[in-house]
């Protein structure tokens, strides 16, 4: 058997930077995405939809990717919109921070777990790498600053 232990909840926030912002504008409802330049996670042939608020979004990215520091430098370049968990988000740039935009409109909440066989069968290294993770995660992983 598997056990799932919760190490914490984050979320997700759509940004972009200031440069961007004054370029492009800046999306009024979650449904106006679909008229800016977006980079998404997914896969080259999957349909991209972002859930803001109560709303489900169908965009279609310019650039999709399984990188997220990629998708940071991106939005970086300030070209793109883009979804970046907060971890992503902690040493934002002084010089040209990302912005949340849609606040009101937040993507849902994700549990971080980390899931390891029973603990009968674990060895005194695992064990204590658990231990760890359940102490550290959330001093690694949340608590990220935005500039709003």
């Amino acid at each position: 058997s598997i056990i799932a232990r919760k190490l914490f909840t984050y979320r997700h926030k759509l940004v972009a930077t200031r440069e961007f912002i004054y370029t492009f504008g800046q999306p009024k409802t979650p449904q106006h995405l679909i008229h800016f330049p977006c980079v998404a996670w997914g896969k080259q042939d999957s349909v991209i939809r972002w859930r803001l608020g109560n709303e489900m979004v169908t965009i279609n990215p310019h650039i999709k990717s399984n990188d997220y520091a990629f998708m940071r430098f991106l939005a970086e370049s300030n070209n793109y919109i883009t979804e970046l968990p907060d971890s992503l988000l902690r040493n934002n740039n002084p010089d040209n921070p990302l912005i949340e935009l849609l606040p009101e409109f937040a993507l849902p909440q994700l549990d971080l777990n980390l899931i390891y066989p029973s603990k009968k069968q674990l060895s005194r290294i695992a064990r204590v790498y658990i231990d760890f993770c359940v102490e550290n995660a959330g001093k690694y992983l949340t608590q990220a600053s935005i500039n709003e």
